[in-house]
This record gives C-alpha cells, structure tokens and sequence, in this order.
C-alpha cells in the first residue's frame, strides 16, 4: 500500500492541507472541527487515498483533536517540533510564510525525513495530564496573589479580595491533588510506575505525578537520550575552526513543564541521596563548574535513574554502585 505524505498548517479555527501526490499538489482550507475533519476525508476518499502520512506542528492545542481523528480512522500521524520544521524550511531558503506554504513545507518534509508515528496518550494518562497542568497554573496563581500582598499596602477591599482568592485557591488546590492521587492509585501501571519513580531519593509524589502526566509511557522511548531530547535537558554544543568556541548547553528545546519539576528533587538529591552525593563530587574533580551545571546534570541524572527503574521494574538503590565497586 502507497502511503501518501500530507502536510496540515493548524490555526485555531482552520487547517491548511498540502498532499503530495508524485509530481503534484492538492491543497485546501478546512475549518478546525468536526465539519471540516469529514470534508477532510471525503477530498482523501475522492483521491483514492487509504493511508496517509500525515504531519503537523505540535503548537499549543489545536492540533490534538484532528490528529486523534486522523489516528483513529487509520492514518499515521506525526507531531514534529516548530524549531524542527522551521530549520527545514530554512534550509530550502524559503522566504514566504503563509499558511498554505507552511502546509506545503511540512509535507515536503514529512516525505524526505518519515518523522516517528505518533500515538494519542491514554484517556488515564491525558486526564492526569489535564490535572497536573491546571495544579501547576493553580499554583503559580497562588504565588502570584501572595507576591501581590508582600508588594505593600494596597486599598482594605483589594487586601481582603486576594486573602479570599487564595482561600479559593487553596481549595481548588487540594481538589486537584486529591483527585490526581486518586487517578493513580486507580490505575495500576501508573500506580506501580509511581512507586518505582519515588523509590529515587529526592523524588517525590508530585515530581513523579508531572512526570507520569508529561511524559505517560516510558515504551515510546528506544533510549534514554531521547527522553534526554523530551525533556530539553539533551547537551547541545557549538565547535568550529579556531574562533568558535561556545560552551556547551541543554537544548532547552523540550518540554519545561518536565524541567520545572526536576528543579527541586535536583536541589534535594544533591543532599540527601548518596548516589547523586558521589556524582556531584565526581562532577566537581573535573574543575570549577557553574553551581547550575551542576544542577542541571543532576536533573539529566535523575531522569535516567527514573528511565532505569521503570525499564527494568527494579526500584532505586541508592548503595548499587558501592555495592558492585566492592565486589
């Protein structure tokens, strides 16, 4: 069977479509909902096509409901970052940006470079997705109504208003984590994948609630460079002839929601973990790091021994290494 690559630009209320057919094109303007999802595939039953390939940018989310309905009637999706299509598009030397060019770029690309399927999340993990978020905004909230009453005086009426949206937000707080509590204990393999992340020193209950909600099944990921690449704490370095010298740096380029929640277990592994103890120690033989190199290599050493526990089921052992270096 032919595979057809196919290329959407997706806005909130449209969906720009590039399909390559051999030496030609056929573009369309489809609206973003379930009207424009059967136009879609009426053009591709009309064009005799059975499966396609299709990608798209993973901006915000307008692009999850058509690629869930894609997936589920047969075709292969894949969600590629901005950056990554944006690099392709400059090495094209392309100068337009329009909807239908960026259709057509992402298709092009789709076709050259066959970009991993992806695979809607499921519906447990994309729930407990939906409620680590909304904590994390809750939170952030939070902080922000309390900045607001350390800035100085402000009107009595303001005062009390913010004492009752934090009170508000409290509660709200409380709901969220008791419900995400609950969606993991109910859920066998995020409960057993739970106990295995809190078992890592330094880790607790909620780090591995963001992780479980971020990242769902540790299968997708053939190696742990590649969750590395998910998290944005992948090493990127910038080396040429003599006069380019710049210092090596994480990417940055994957999910800061994931980053944001191995800050903290970084700062208290450093401390109370003994196998994170070493590795620091290690670390500062080398020479005078930056205190945040440190840190962020702690946060790259944690994710592995999460990927390491639930690879292999084995929980954490913090004495491992000393154990074997004796033997």
């Amino acid at each position: 069977m032919t595979i057809t690559a196919m290329g959407i630009d997706v806005s909130k209320k449209t969906l720009d479509v590039c399909i390559l057919l051999g030496g030609r094109s056929v573009q369309r303007k489809f609206s973003n909902n379930s009207v424009g999802f059967e136009e879609l595939g009426g053009l591709l039953k009309k064009l005799a096509i059975e499966k396609a390939h299709v990608c798209m940018e993973s901006t915000g989310r307008y692009w999850e409901a058509v690629a869930i309905h894609l997936h589920e009637v047969g075709h292969l999706i894949s969600v590629v970052p901005p950056a990554r299509i944006k690099g392709y598009g400059q090495g094209e030397f392309k100068r337009t940006k329009t909807d239908k060019a960026d259709a057509a770029m992402i298709a092009r690309f789709c076709e050259k470079h066959s970009p991993l399927v992806w695979t809607p999340p499921e519906p447990e993990e994309a729930n407990l997705k939906e409620l680590e978020r909304h904590l994390f905004c809750i939170k952030k909230m939070m902080v922000e109504e309390r900045n607001r009453l350390e800035a100085g005086a402000m009107a009595p009426l303001v005062v009390a208003a913010i004492h009752r949206h934090i009170e508000f937000l409290d509660t709200q707080k409380h709901e969220m984590e008791t419900a995400i509590r609950k969606l993991i204990k109910e859920t066998a393999h995020m409960a057993a994948a739970k106990k295995l992340i809190v078992s890592i020193k330094g880790i607790g209950e909620t780090t591995a609630a963001v992780f479980l909600g971020e990242v769902g099944s540790i299968a997708k990921f053939q190696h742990v460079r590649q969750l590395d690449a998910f998290a944005g704490l992948d090493v990127t370095e910038r080396l040429s002839g003599t006069s380019v010298h710049g210092k090596p740096h994480i990417s940055k380029a994957g999910s800061k929601r994931l980053r944001t929640a191995l800050y903290m277990p970084a700062l208290s592994a450093m401390r109370f973990n003994p196998l994170i103890k070493r590795f620091v120690e290690r670390l500062k033989q080398r020479g005078k790091l930056p205190k945040k190199v440190i840190i962020c290599a702690v946060m790259r050493k944690l994710l592995h021994l999460i990927y390491g526990v639930l690879k292999t089921g084995i929980a954490f052992d913090s004495n491992y290494g000393m154990q074997a270096a004796t033997q």
